[in-house]
């Protein structure tokens, strides 16, 4: 079964509560009400600061007594004083590629746009830092090569991502 990536009620609510703070903000630079989750972070690779916290949320959306997860979120704000009240959402994860790690490059190619809006960097469900699904690679390079799956491999993966995530 293909699941098709969406937003969740929780993912819904973080996002509002961003704008809002974005919102209410306008016009004070220095001292913006941002959530009290969110703390001050300095961009990889950069000297650059940004915001940065996790959100948890259940893992599935419709199972709220169920496995929780950290959604982590990073917003690189405006540069501009007066900045526009809602963020731009930047999504990543092609495929467990966290949008977070992509805050240097994302931030540098749309300088244009970060001149007038704060920038949303959001790791979805299961890649980057909200619960990446990575196994663990083979030992040596030839021990992946000459079949096109390794059935045992595969199980064993399947295995270790089921204990900390939800794969239906």
């Amino acid at each position: 079964k293909v699941r098709t990536p969406r937003l969740s009620i929780g993912t819904l609510v973080a996002l509002a509560a961003l704008s809002c703070a974005c919102l209410e903000a306008r016009g004070q630079a220095a001292a913006r009400p941002w959530p009290s989750w969110l703390r001050a972070c300095t961009i990889a690779g950069t000297s650059e600061s940004a915001l940065c916290g996790v959100v948890t949320m259940p893992e599935s959306a419709g199972q709220a007594a169920g496995r929780t997860i950290g959604i982590h979120v990073t917003v690189v704000p405006a540069r501009a004083a007066n900045a526009e009240a809602d963020p731009v959402l930047l999504l990543a994860g092609g495929p467990g590629q966290g949008a977070a790690t992509l805050a240097r490059q994302l931030s540098a190619r749309v300088g244009h746009i970060r001149d007038r809006f704060d920038l949303l960097l959001i790791d979805q469900r299961g890649t980057g830092q909200s619960n990446g699904l990575q196994c663990n690679a083979p030992g040596a390079t030839a021990d992946a090569m000459g079949r096109i799956f390794d059935h045992a491999g595969l199980a064993a993966c399947r295995d270790q991502l089921t204990r900390r995530a939800d794969l239906t």
